[in-house]
């Protein structure tokens, strides 16, 4: 080279690569994608794997925007799943339209999630998802490449959300679910755990809400699947259901300090499934017990007995005694299966009846009473010294204190 060619090149920059597992299109922006109707706008939302029976649901939920002047269709999209060499089935896909919307305004987004199932204990490192248009022509459908993205398995674990609110943000369900209680129920063989929580409509209209799915999380990373008490009515705006989520333990089994994954029920009658899941903590079992028996809470409703007295004639007892019942209506809807067992015991008995709330006890100030028999008149005449009255909350034939206290001839509370 002369002279006046010559030059010296120093480097003015340097840049980290992306690691080799991770796609050169980034899954947190829009990658811009076009076809006969407009453009249009694609990225991932968000990762999951969530816990399901004896697998994992595999879930991506993709945003598509509407990058053009005028109003689009909604864009038909398919994804293929390929954990690290291994190719998932297209057919064990499914996809779940998260908004309630029939066409795209230029700027508004649609979103959609795709999920899979793989067996719990399958560990890979790399997740490959192909993302693809599905076409129709007449009768038949081409599926047209849109992009892929390969992703870490790290990018599918589920964060721990130090919150105890979980949010549905869906077009045309979008709601507030808070945790509110966390009660043990005992039997001699199981224990049920239950968490209570309220749901909140936050749209403008009445509204069936967004179905449910959650599981209790153990210190241990132990899953059980949580039953759901059904609202099965349309809730006002701004309006709010009580809803039981809980499952049988067995008696010696610990459960330290448990979460619970919850989410939003998806899928078919024939592969069930739920998506947007998140892990939530849970308050401190609720175990308190009061010494007497006024202003006894078994939510919604609050109870107080007086003028309690044990009467005995021969071999049969009666416990007579005047009660007020109260109840929040705060909430629309309330669970079901709830009762009030009432137990009276001495040293050597013991006898209990279950009253069904706004039914045996009606809302208001009112008198009952509760029958029992001894086997022989000498047992009664020995168990006049006293007895002991304890209040139980029962769900499922099993049980939770709520208040006891020892009562003789006859006793007048407030």
């Amino acid at each position: 080279e002369t002279e006046t060619n010559a030059r010296i090149e120093l480097p003015i920059a340097q840049f980290q690569l992306p690691d080799e597992e991770e796609t050169a299109i980034s899954p947190d922006s829009f990658y811009k994608y076009s076809n006969d109707s407009g453009t249009y706008g694609v990225k991932i939302n968000s990762t999951q794997r969530l816990p399901w029976e004896d697998q994992d649901i595999l879930a991506v939920e993709f945003a598509i925007k509407n990058m053009d002047t005028v109003s689009l269709p909604v864009l038909d999209i398919g994804a293929n799943f390929k954990l690290d060499d291994v190719e998932i089935d297209s057919l064990s896909t499914n996809y779940v339209a998260l908004d309630n919307v029939m066409g795209l305004q230029p700027n508004q987004e649609a979103h959609i999630i795709a999920y899979t199932k793989i067996p719990y204990t399958y560990k890979y490192a790399k997740v490959n998802v192909t993302l693809y248009e599905k076409e129709k022509q007449g009768e038949s459908v081409s599926d047209l490449p849109v992009t892929e993205y390969s992703l870490s398995s790290s990018k599918f674990n589920l964060p721990s959300i130090k919150s105890d609110k979980y949010v549905v943000t869906n077009i045309g369900k979008r709601a507030t679910v808070t945790v509110r209680d966390f009660k043990i129920y005992d039997s001699p063989t199981t224990r049920i755990a239950y968490v209570e929580v309220g749901m909140e409509n936050n749209e403008s209209r009445l509204t069936d809400l967004q179905k449910l799915t959650a599981y209790l999380k153990t210190d241990q990373n132990v899953f059980f699947p949580l039953t759901i008490t059904k609202v099965e009515q349309k809730v006002s705006p701004g309006g709010r259901a009580l809803i039981g989520l809980w499952t049988r333990i067995p008696q010696k089994f610990t459960l330290g300090e448990p979460h619970i994954v919850i989410g939003q029920q998806a899928g078919s009658e024939n592969d069930q499934a739920y998506i947007k899941g998140k892990e939530l903590v849970l308050p401190a079992e609720n175990n308190a017990v009061t010494n007497e028996l006024t202003d006894v809470t078994l939510y919604p409703y609050t109870l107080s007995l007086s003028n309690l007295r044990a009467d005995l004639n021969g071999s049969s007892g009666k416990i007579t005694f005047n009660y007020s019942l109260q109840k929040d209506f705060l909430y629309e809807v309330v669970p079901e299966g709830h009762k009030l067992l009432m137990e009276v015991s001495d040293e050597k008995h013991k006898f209990s009846q279950e009253f069904e709330l706004e039914k045996d006890l009606k809302i208001g100030d009112y008198s009952s009473s509760m029958s029992f028999n001894y086997d022989d008149t000498n047992d009664a005449i020995k168990s006049f010294d006293g007895f002991k009255i304890s209040l139980y909350d029962s769900f499922e034939g099993h049980k939770r204190l709520l208040a006891s206290r020892m009562i003789y001839k006859a006793y007048g509370g407030n």
